[in-house]
């Protein structure tokens, strides 16, 4: 059974439903189902990201202090390796599904993607092996065998989970994308808690157990994917979602290090106690993080479909007017967590609570941002991306060595909000460039020109 190039809910009257079949755009038919579809994204995104920091909290509490720190640099490896093995193809695969000359056989791009990720599974194998060879005679490098392993197979099952859920969003598929994380996380504290907890003398177990849920959830999603879609893309299909898709995997990986920059950056400075302090107040604000993350997984779809660029500027209003609101909606609770968090915490690291306040807050100028971003996607434009997002980790180095050495963790924090405010405001200028009569250009009339990068 293949996947219709545009999957009609059942629930759309018959003009929407007649809509979407001929390939017309259509938004949600009422408020109230726009709300439910987001609120699945968010539902999605928030059971992951809870379970996950239970678990965290659960492996602090059972786990010796240096295991714990070896799995944590274990899970961010897993993390930015499974970006590397994504190289973009995620979103990518999403924007050009939305070209009028792949609404016919979708399904091709959909199988781009996952040979992409395929070859890049099999390149990342060897590399990860040889480094395991190589400690053998460096001893800086020594890492057991059991370590490789988990990291090479929590970034494959990373990859695939990621894959597979915008393969679910870009058929607007709400519902079954936030199921699929939400178990993903069910399953990741299930496995990893239960080893942890009734193996402790074998810690190894839990550096085997994190990544086995989601390879397997992954691995089940793709084999359903592939059979889905059985029509085998052409080596040139290939070779342009990856061109096109190669700046939005330039832009995950800049992500990862412009939100983790700061601990860096103290590092750096020798203030391991002010790390600390960052660090914590980091994870708390990067529940934030994924509401930006839900928001532009919401919108983007939406946006793929759109016509012309005189229908994305009406919806970009919307959007933006949209993401005002969840992102005011977010600050009383921030406050609420600022004030109460530091009250069940030592004494020494009570005062997270002002760094928090700044990260927060950089964060929620992502929710405003996310909107820009998938306009500069829609309008086949990725590298513009790549570049606010580079701009942000130049300003957060420069602000923050400057500031940090003096605040710590509060001048870190500060920096990171700086940036972004400024990385926001960039983006601002470029849409309202864009978008503006004399350079307007219809991108979508032209689109083998623009996604050849």
């Amino acid at each position: 059974m293949t996947i219709p190039a545009n999957p009609v809910p059942a629930k759309f009257g018959s003009k929407v439903r007649s809509r979407i079949s001929a390939g017309e755009p259509v938004l949600s038919p009422s408020l109230r189902h726009r709300a439910a579809e987001l609120g699945w994204v968010l539902s999605g995104k928030f059971a992951l990201m809870g379970a996950n920091a239970a678990l965290m909290l659960l492996l602090a509490w059972v786990m010796e202090l240096r295991r714990y720190g070896l799995l944590v640099a274990a899970i961010s490896s897993q993390l930015l390796l499974s970006r590397v093995l994504l190289l973009g193809v995620d979103f990518g695969m999403i924007r050009l599904r939305g070209l009028p000359e792949f609404r016919e056989n979708s399904g091709k791009i959909v199988r781009a993607g996952l040979t992409v990720i395929f070859y890049a599974t099999s390149v990342l194998a060897p590399i990860l092996m040889t480094f395991w060879l190589l400690s053998f005679w460096l001893p800086s490098m020594q890492a057991p065998l059991w370590l490789i392993g988990s990291i090479f197979a929590g970034a494959v099952g990373m990859a695939l989970v990621d894959y597979n859920c915008c393969c679910r969003l870009s058929e607007l598929q709400y519902r079954a994308a936030g199921l699929v994380q939400s178990a993903t996380g069910l399953a990741r504290f299930v496995l990893t808690g239960s080893a942890a907890v009734f193996f402790s003398a074998q810690p190894h177990l839990v550096f085997l157990a994190y990544p086995s849920a989601g390879l397997l959830i992954g691995l089940a999603l793709t084999t359903a994917t592939w059979r889905a879609n059985p029509l085998k893309p052409e080596s040139k299909v290939v070779l342009r979602l990856l061109r096109f898709s190669l700046w939005l995997g330039a832009t995950n990986i800049t992500i990862i290090l412009s939100l983790y920059l700061g601990i860096f950056i103290l590092m750096l400075l020798r203030q391991e106690a002010q790390t600390g302090i960052f660090g914590l107040s980091l994870t708390v604000s990067l529940g934030f993080f994924a509401v930006y993350n839900a928001f532009g997984e919401y919108v983007f779809p939406q946006m793929a479909r759109l016509g012309n660029t005189k229908d994305l500027q009406r919806f970009l209003t919307r959007a933006l007017v949209g993401a005002l609101v969840v992102a005011s909606a977010c600050v009383p609770i921030v406050i609420v967590i600022g004030v109460i968090l530091p009250r069940f915490l030592r004494p020494e690291l009570r005062e997270m609570s002002l760094s928090f306040y700044f990260l927060a807050a950089s964060m929620l100028l992502l929710i405003i941002q996310a909107p820009l971003e998938g306009a500069f996607i829609y309008l086949l434009r990725p590298h513009f991306v790549v570049a606010v997002w580079l701009l942000r980790v130049v300003v957060t180095l420069l602000l923050g060595f400057v500031l940090a050495s003096e605040k710590g963790a509060f001048g870190a924090a500060i920096a990171q909000a700086g940036a972004g405010l400024i990385q926001l405001g960039t983006c601002v200028v470029i849409a309202v460039i864009m978008l503006s009569p004399s350079v307007n250009k219809d991108y979508r009339a032209r689109p083998e020109r623009d996604v050849d990068l």
